[in-house]
């Protein structure tokens, strides 16, 4: 039966995978979702560059995550054999004491250590070598753990500087100021014929039309034509 310490350690253990695997996953999603919406545009603006910086942020969140989850196995592949050797040290001090008064009575005997026979002071030897390897196996692990936290930590700071990134892009984006295009002159001509000016406004200048005219000969009236009205000026 397992003790309850046990049982403790085996639940967070599994949680911890458990989060290192959803936070992976929320990291890639998120930039599948972006990077299959976004195309390329000119970084003019916070709102312009963010999309660009939030690809980046996820990008290495997910490697920093990646390279967490794999220190993580490799950590519980050393401590398993740290275990191991921790285990085999506990064997060979039982057998040391259940044997302790046949070896005060004849030192020189030996023990069946798993199928080899072998003297107790090079019994008490292996005990210290595998306690040794053990220790030496702790100190390795401290350095991995360390730097196994670092990776989480990392990771957990770019994923949420990429949604800030985000979030603070679609929040100030309706209040970018679009600047407008500049408006062309427009420049207009009007000719007025001089007939159309009354002559009682009796105007100083002359207007003078923007191109050359050509003046074309009067009609030719036939002879069967009606002659031309009489004007009658007052």
């Amino acid at each position: 039966m397992d003790k309850p310490s046990v049982k403790l350690f085996l639940q967070s253990q599994d949680a911890t995978v458990k989060y290192d695997y959803f936070v992976c996953t929320v990291a890639g999603a998120l930039f599948a979702y972006i990077g299959q919406s976004y195309s390329p545009h000119k970084l003019n603006n916070f709102s312009a560059f963010a999309e660009p910086l939030t690809l980046l942020l996820l990008t290495i969140s997910f490697w920093q995550g990646a390279e967490r989850i794999k220190k993580q196995i490799y950590i519980v592949q050393r401590n398993q054999k740290m275990l191991e050797r921790k285990e085999a040290a506990e064997d060979i001090a039982r057998k040391l004491e259940a044997e302790e008064g046949n070896i005060t009575s004849n030192p020189k005997m030996t023990l069946l250590m798993d199928g080899q026979e072998i003297t107790p002071q090079q019994l008490f030897n292996l005990q210290n070598v595998q306690l040794e390897e053990a220790k030496k196996i702790g100190s390795e692990l401290a350095t991995h753990i360390k730097c196994s936290n670092k990776l989480a930590s990392r990771r957990d700071q770019l994923l949420l500087a990429g949604f800030c990134a985000l979030l603070i892009a679609k929040i100030i984006q309706p209040y970018q100021s679009i600047s407008a295009p500049p408006s062309a002159s427009i420049s207009a001509t009007v000719n007025i014929p001089a007939q159309s000016i009354p002559s009682s406004l009796n105007l100083p200048t002359t207007i003078a039309p923007s191109h050359t005219t050509t003046t074309k000969p009067p009609p030719v009236q036939s002879s069967n034509s009606p002659p031309p009205p009489v004007v009658i000026k007052p």
